[in-house]
């Protein structure tokens, strides 16, 4: 490809998102200085790429390699025709596509699993968006990372008194700044996908009739950051249903009664024979028997026709998402700084004046502790994983530093 070609790939989108950015003030309720935001894109594309460089050093190889090698695949039909690149990046399967394609899917590695190969078509335009460079594919990762958060501070504004708004951008630094949520893992799609949702809702509770609910587009905002949860993570879709399903509670019962509907729906799924926790059963031996993964184990005595089985269970599956096992020194660092955060945001509890929306926020955390603790058996996962919840729980502890405004 001609430098110049590759040039005007690179820098005509950056042109666009900057001059866009910059004439709709964009995160204006959260810092009076694009510029800022800017910078802190700057920061979180450099930790991805030193964490790749980082993990090819000591590690070797890791889920972000397949992923841009599954991109470059994915990415080499464009030349060959531009439709059957979209027929690739719209189509879910693999079924109705023609048969000069399955050159394409035999070689692309998670073709057979909708969430992966929906994260590797969203990285698909990332790459194109950056020229096919990593360093660019990840920048524009942690833009899509960054629309969801900058979406739901805007909203969540309103409900604080701050005299310096630039508390907010502790949310982009603890934790996103993590390799997991600024590299190229699943991590920071997911956050900025469930602050779509949220957001999105707290806007249609100012409506007050389901026409204008129906006519709002955070209706449909709402839908598509749920859809794309579905698919990507299940188990968090499902935290954001039973959370926002309980908004009629405006007090810190809602953690009691987001814990009270989960166990509620496996004793119905159990009931309709719905089979979801022999779903969760499955997903954790499947974590446990990946002959890859090389970390500490934790296997729950999970049976997915018992719910008793999952409800004693709690407990220990939140300990383990919050503060692991002893055994890896990487992880356990993570895991002491998480323990950290808790012990804070507890300590700012006792203390302050709260919203509604900062416990459904720790509700938010701990039942995707939850998940996380039945599910995931190795370590080294579950703090990746964890790096979901540690936003929230760094969101809440921001909230909570703040006045709530007084109706």
């Amino acid at each position: 490809m001609p430098d110049f070609i590759l040039f005007i790939r690179i820098f005509v989108p950056l042109f666009l998102f900057l001059w866009w950015t910059r004439r709709v003030q964009w995160g204006n309720a959260i810092t009076s200085n694009v510029f800022i935001l800017w910078g802190i894109l700057l920061l979180k594309t450099a930790v991805g790429v030193l964490y790749l460089e980082w993990h090819h050093r000591t590690l070797g190889v890791c889920d972000s390699d397949a992923y841009l090698r599954t991109v470059r695949i994915f990415n080499s039909a464009l030349p060959h025709h531009i439709g059957h690149y979209l027929q690739f990046l719209i189509y879910p399967g693999g079924e109705y596509l023609p048969p000069d394609l399955w050159y394409y899917i035999k070689h692309t590695r998670f073709w057979s699993d909708k969430g992966m190969m929906l994260f590797v078509k969203v990285l698909s335009l990332c790459s194109i968006l950056g020229g096919g460079k990593t360093v660019w594919v990840i920048f524009w990762y942690n833009v899509l990372a960054m629309l969801g958060p900058v979406y739901l501070l805007k909203r969540v504004a309103r409900f604080f008194r701050q005299d310096v708004n630039y508390i907010w951008l502790l949310v982009f630094l603890v934790p996103q700044v993590l390799f997991w949520g600024s590299g190229l893992h699943k991590e920071g799609w997911i956050i900025s996908m469930q602050c779509f949702a949220i957001g999105a809702f707290m806007d249609l509770e100012q409506n007050s009739s389901i026409k204008s609910i129906l006519k709002s587009r955070s209706f449909y905002t709402f839908l598509l950051a749920l859809s794309v949860l579905l698919v990507i993570r299940g188990f968090d879709a499902i935290v954001i249903v039973i959370v926002l399903a309980l908004f009629f509670v405006k007090s810190g019962r809602v953690i009691i009664y987001s814990f009270l509907v989960l166990i509620g729906l496996l004793f119905l799924s159990e009931f309709l024979n719905f089979g979801i926790g022999n779903y969760l059963v499955q997903k954790q031996q499947a974590y446990l028997h990946n002959g890859a993964v090389v970390s500490v184990q934790q296997v729950l005595d999970l049976q997915g026709h018992q719910v008793w089985s999952f409800v004693r269970s709690i407990p220990m599956a939140i300990a383990f998402a919050m503060i692991g096992k002893p055994g890896l020194r990487i992880e356990s660092m993570y895991f002491g700084m998480q323990l950290l955060e808790v012990f804070i945001l507890v300590l700012l509890l006792i203390r302050r004046v709260h919203h509604v929306w900062i416990w459904r926020f720790i509700s938010i955390a701990l039942l995707q502790m939850t998940f996380i603790g039945w599910v995931v058996t190795n370590q080294g996962s579950a703090v990746r994983y964890a790096s979901v919840p540690w936003f929230w729980l760094g969101l809440s502890i921001i909230c909570v530093s703040l006045s709530v405004k007084r109706k």
